[in-house]
């Protein structure tokens, strides 16, 4: 009887040993997780954009970089390591707050004031889908349509009966009344982008719009990148995005009311190009729910495409929504005017 006592609870032992084994695993990968959110987060926020590996760093998808957080409450759990639990998933909240931040909605009230709504839409020069784009605007009820890689004149068709500006491959459509267009060039040589300001009036008063498209980097049109080391090329680049910042900054500084700047930066809210633009406006996604995000269309990881407002336009509501054409999501933006009407 004592022998078979004893042999029940050997299997026991192995287990106890076993589960050691796993929670002392479990604290080691803690232990690195923490370290590794710790050079993350130190990285994009002490040095960003002033050094290559951290440039490449802040611009990619951050939501990948959660992944070691969210893996080690997975392992704790199984390990049934509650301590360890709680540590990762106060790391992985963490990691949420410091590298993508959700939004929670702070809107403006209406006050009797009919809205204004904005898309902005990056369409990877899906002309021939233009039928299809149509319906989707032509669903949100826009006032004005600002479009992004929209070279093609088939373009003017996706808001029927509307006003049409353009300038290079940025098109804005309205269905108030274009006052003035102006061409602004978004650096200098070698720099191709323009941005478009359209003035237009529209029953909820006045509004300037500044249509932009920012480079994400120098193609064989531009600069030969074998002409280039690396650190060159991504220097040429980022001198020629601060360029383009640069012009946004100025426009946006120039006096007038109701200012807005919408289009596809390339640039997503952890970046020193997106926090300086940021000091002149407001990002009208401050009206909206979550992350917004709209790039890739099919599995958007990064917010990229943004609407700015400026001396007026109080953002009401927004959220970013899949066209089913081209690789970018839409972003849809109502404003209430609170100057010039």
């Amino acid at each position: 009887m004592v022998e078979s006592t004893h042999k029940q609870q050997r299997p026991r032992q192995q287990h106890h040993s076993g589960s050691g084994c796993a929670k002392v695993l479990c604290l080691l990968g803690t232990l690195l997780v923490f370290v590794y959110l710790a050079i993350v987060i130190v990285a994009e926020k002490a040095f960003g954009e002033e050094r290559h590996m951290t440039f490449m760093l802040v611009y990619m998808p951050q939501p990948p970089l959660l992944l070691p957080m969210a893996a080690m409450v997975l392992l704790s759990l199984l390990a049934r390591a509650r301590r360890l639990v709680w540590a990762n998933a106060l790391m992985l909240v963490v990691g949420i707050v410091a590298l993508i931040p959700p939004t929670i909605p702070h809107r403006a009230r209406l006050h009797g004031r009919q809205p204004l709504r904005v898309v902005t839409w990056n369409v990877h020069e899906s002309y021939h889908e233009t039928p299809q784009m149509r319906e989707v605007i032509e669903d949100l009820k826009p006032d004005i349509v600002c479009l992004q890689e929209a070279r093609r004149k088939e373009f003017a068709e996706v808001l029927p009966g509307a006003q049409v500006a353009h300038t290079h491959e940025v098109t804005t459509l309205t269905r108030g009344r274009i006052i003035s267009t102006r061409d602004i060039r978004l650096g200098p040589y070698p720099n191709y982008r323009w941005g478009l300001e359209t003035v237009i009036d529209l029953p909820q008063g006045r509004v300037r719009v500044l249509n932009v498209h920012f480079i994400t980097a120098f193609t064989g049109r531009t600069v030969k990148q074998n002409s280039y080391d690396l650190a060159g090329f991504l220097d040429h680049t980022r001198r020629g995005r601060e360029n383009e910042t640069a012009a946004v900054v100025k426009w946006l500084q120039e006096p007038g009311e109701n200012k807005i700047v919408v289009g596809d930066f390339n640039t997503p809210p952890n970046a020193e190009i997106y926090r300086r633009i940021s000091a002149e406006a407001l990002n009208a996604f401050v009206a909206g729910r979550g992350w917004g995000l709209t790039y890739r269309r099919e599995r958007p990881m990064v917010r990229i495409d943004h609407v700015f407002v400026k001396d007026g336009p109080k953002p009401v509501h927004a959220f970013a929504r899949d066209g089913k054409v081209s690789d970018h999501r839409l972003v849809v933006t109502d404003l209430v005017l609170e100057k010039g009407n």
